[in-house]
């Protein structure tokens, strides 16, 4: 009975980490974030950073994992959010085009609030803001429920979110190692690193103002599991 619970724990273990670098692997803000901060202040700041954003999806993750109805019950607050999160990152989006017109060697650090913040402050600012890995963990752990792969038991938990959070961090990593690549070519090309970064801070809020604004059809609870309405296969942004 022992081996059957601990091969259950490695099993859900694993798939938290399958899962959370599937979610963080895409392109998005907080990648971008991790590159940007690896190229201005190096790879150790990019993992203080990456370690303040984990530790807040922890919580968000523990989060879906128990607080299921407060979340049905407040769908406006999240819908809310959602359109602060499109704000923060059109005004990254504004700054990084700034910095491409007036380019200095510091325009890097503006694009992150107070140069002088600590980089794992700025990972909690950033997933705080940006709570959008909620409905994504809420697909994956219904899927994960009703193929019982994930137990209603503390032991599990623990395990599912500490894969989570490697998971996440090994997503990362692959930017923040990138970055090293990245600063070899930013001294000569500065201008047209700030305009592709903005690019892309414009192209994911433009992409999120599109899904707010024109939802795609969500299909009915399933009957058998009480599960609300989700998608499963967004990214965690």
């Amino acid at each position: 009975m022992k081996r059957n619970i601990w091969f259950g724990i490695l099993l859900v273990f694993t798939c938290g980490i399958g899962v959370s670098f599937l979610g963080a692997a895409p392109l998005g803000v907080l990648n971008i974030a991790a590159l940007q901060i690896s190229i201005s202040r190096g790879q150790t700041a990019g993992m203080l950073y990456s370690a303040g954003a984990i530790s807040i999806e922890m919580i968000f993750i523990w989060f879906s994992l128990i607080g299921v109805e407060w979340i049905q019950k407040n769908a406006r607050l999240f819908l809310l959010i959602e359109w602060i999160t499109i704000a923060v990152v059109t005004s990254l989006a504004i700054n990084s085009f700034l910095s491409a017109l007036h380019p200095t060697a510091k325009n890097l650090d503006n694009l992150f609030l107070n140069p002088d913040m600590p980089a794992y402050l700025i990972g909690v600012s950033f997933r705080a803001l940006m709570p959008t890995m909620v409905p994504f963990w809420l697909g994956w752990n219904t899927l994960l429920f009703s193929k019982d792969i994930l137990q209603p038991n503390l032991k599990f938990y623990y395990a599912y979110i500490t894969g989570a959070g490697l998971g996440t961090f090994i997503a990362h990593l692959l930017y923040i190692l990138g970055g090293e690549f990245a600063a070899q070519t930013f001294q000569t090309h500065q201008s047209a690193f700030n305009w592709s970064i903005g690019g892309l801070f414009l192209f994911i809020a433009l992409f999120q103002t599109g899904k707010m604004l024109w939802p795609k059809p969500t299909p009915l609870p399933n009957q058998n599991t009480g599960s609300i309405p989700h998608h499963s296969g967004h990214s965690q942004w």
